[in-house]
């Protein structure tokens, strides 16, 4: 009389009914994953592309992040525990902000927004000044490669903010801050870098003067360089532009505003500006080469 455990064992073609069932198993698992992976993504999606998702927690999440790296990149001066000081701020404010939105305030939810805002708009205005302080008395004493060299590893990103800021609000030559950057980051990613600032700075400016309201044209409206500008676009006619924005006749500034006070379309000016500070910018970078 045979053992059941040996009958069992013995019995031909139950092995392989066990790994059919085991195989079907991990098929069946693997096939219920893949669409709610998809699910996942799907959802995923869908949370980013809500408008009351970005405006009620993405974007003020955003804006503690970059408040949160703003002061690191840029104030390295300041002592240790300020940095640690706003970095707890910022991190704090972001922690509120998803826990409020979670809990569904509407009133404390509208109020950390603005909140975050202005915090962000009066340490974006602190940055600022201390970085043009800077830059005039680094640029005054030592020169504007010195400045560059100053920042190591960030000094790239630093001259693509020079360069954005440029025709917006710095009072610096663009002969001046693209030497410099070929000098120290090589005449290939200085024409890159200056380039991309250079063109962004001046479409933003244009949009300000044109969208900007009668505050800008009172303040600004006056000037004698833009007069000179009105002076060139009326003899010469509008493509003149490319002239004046690959020759320094007029800061890039005046000719931004002057573009958008006069409403030139912007179908019209943003190829204009594209072309010449593609001329102006490989220029001034690579051909101080040949003469080195």
């Amino acid at each position: 009389m045979c053992c059941p455990a040996l009958e069992h064992a013995s019995t031909p073609g139950k092995a392989p009914r066990i790994n059919e069932e085991e195989n079907t198993l991990s098929d069946r698992s693997e096939s219920s994953s893949a669409p709610d992976r998809k699910e996942r993504l799907k959802r995923l999606r869908n949370f980013i592309s809500d408008r009351e998702n970005q405006k009620n927690l993405l974007i003020p999440l955003g804006v503690c992040l970059l408040g949160t790296l703003a002061c690191s990149l840029f104030l390295d001066q300041i002592p240790w525990y300020y940095d640690w000081l706003q970095t707890g701020v910022w991190l704090g404010l972001g922690v509120s902000k998803a826990l409020v939105w979670q809990r569904r305030y509407p009133r404390m939810n509208r109020a950390l927004n603005l909140f975050i805002y202005y915090l962000f708009g009066v340490f974006f205005v602190l940055i600022a000044v201390y970085l043009v302080t800077k830059l005039m008395m680094f640029t005054d004493y030592y020169g504007f490669e010195y400045l560059l060299q100053e920042y190591g590893d960030n000094a790239i990103f630093f001259f693509f903010l020079i360069c954005f800021f440029q025709p917006i609000l710095l009072p610096v030559p663009e002969p001046v801050t693209i030497l410099a950057g070929s000098a120290i980051l090589g005449p290939a990613a200085a024409f890159v870098t200056s380039y991309l600032g250079t063109f962004l700075g001046i479409v933003v400016m244009y949009g300000v003067a044109r969208y900007g309201g009668n505050f800008i044209r009172e303040k600004k409206s006056n000037s004698k360089a833009l007069e000179r500008y009105y002076h060139y676009v009326d003899k010469f006619g509008i493509w003149v532009l490319l002239v004046l924005l690959i020759f320094p006749l007029l800061p890039d500034e005046v000719i931004c505003l002057g573009a958008g006070f006069s409403q030139i379309p912007a179908k019209k000016f943003v190829p204009i500006v594209a072309v010449s500070k593609l001329v102006s910018s490989f220029c001034l970078a690579f051909l101080p080469q040949l003469f080195i």
